[in-house]
């Protein structure tokens, strides 16, 4: 199964990041295949309507990455994503 991410970052951020290898290692663990993409142009970022950032797009469903500074926490939703196809 593959899961699409993108990683939105504030345009004075840039973009590659270290979350990048954070969502790589946990899709590892789930034993999930991801399509990566990392955003931090502001036209692009805020067709996803967050003020967070950095924020995470899991198959179109924005989060904030914020949220999953326990990286098994990004395995268990990865882990759900793959039962709930």
């Amino acid at each position: 199964m593959l899961i699409d991410i993108k990683i939105l970052h504030s345009p004075c951020c840039g973009s590659a990041s270290p979350l990048r290898q954070i969502v790589e290692t946990a899709a590892s663990k789930a034993g999930v295949k991801v399509n990566i993409a990392e955003l931090s142009d502001l036209q692009e970022v805020v067709q996803y309507g967050t003020t967070s950032f950095p924020s995470i797009v899991i198959n179109g469903q924005v989060m904030d990455f914020k949220e999953f500074k326990d990286p098994d926490k990004l395995v268990n939703l990865f882990e759900k994503q793959k039962i709930s196809v």
